[in-house]
């Protein structure tokens, strides 16, 4: 009789350590489920932005957000590598007001010089490649045929500057010229209001663009054609714009 007693005290036993052991796994299990869900949210969110890449100025420092949630949830590095792959280069580019324009009469150029200010919120080091500009007044558009831009970044000159990408951002001065022609001769010398237009393109053929918009008046014309220092320096005014682009 003790034997049989003994025997089902220790069946008893087992099956409560059985439970108590299937317990715990579905614990383990239902913690599980509740980390991917919560890694899932800020993924999903992050594909959603993704989507709306427009808004880089209220979402530029998405990775920065996505790698602090990842050292919070223990993500794996594959995610947080996928992550890096989908939104390598976010540039963003903004310039001064100022723009200056010299006229070199010896070799019929023009010359413009204005700063930029240059900022990588990727996860990668961008640059900028290559531009093309252009002048807008009202519903025309002239190509301006120029040479490589040169950039000046601490006194030195660069022709394709590296942008990185973290919080320091870049402030270089830029310089594009092109040939006084007939048509840009009309543009230049021709009172009446004017957008000028440059176009950077950078890694993953991104483009950027940065405006300047300025009024020519006969000072201005005077200045930089017959005067001796052959030089005038705008302000660019966005409201004096109003236009549409062509």
């Amino acid at each position: 009789m003790s034997v049989v007693l003994s025997q089902d005290t220790e069946r008893k036993r087992t099956d409560s350590c059985g439970l108590r052991g299937k317990a715990r796994n579905l614990k383990s299990v239902m913690r599980g489920t509740t980390s991917l869900g919560v890694v899932a949210t800020p993924l999903a969110a992050f594909r959603s932005v993704v989507g709306r890449s427009a808004q880089i100025g209220k979402l530029k420092r998405l990775t920065t957000i996505v790698g602090l949630v990842a050292g919070l949830l223990g993500i794996p590095p594959g995610i947080v590598k996928l992550v890096e792959c989908i939104s390598p280069y976010e540039l963003e580019l903004s310039a001064g007001k100022d723009l200056t324009i010299t006229y070199r009469p010896k070799n019929e150029l023009i010359e413009c010089v204005f700063n930029v200010r240059a900022e990588e919120f990727g996860t990668r080091p961008n640059q900028i490649l290559s531009a093309k500009a252009w002048v807008e007044a009202f519903a025309s558009r002239l190509v301006l045929d120029i040479s490589r831009p040169e950039f000046v970044e601490n006194e030195a000159r660069k022709y394709q500057p590296i942008i990185p990408n973290g919080p320091n951002p870049k402030n270089m001065q830029c310089t594009i010229v092109c040939r006084l022609d007939d048509r840009s001769r009309e543009v230049f010398q021709t009172m009446g209001l004017r957008r000028l237009v440059v176009e950077f393109k950078g890694k993953d053929n991104q483009i950027h663009q940065v405006t300047f918009c300025f009024n020519i008046e006969d000072i201005g014309i005077d200045r930089l054609f017959n005067s001796m220092e052959k030089q005038f320096r705008y302000i660019s005014e966005d409201p004096l714009c109003p236009f549409d682009q062509p």
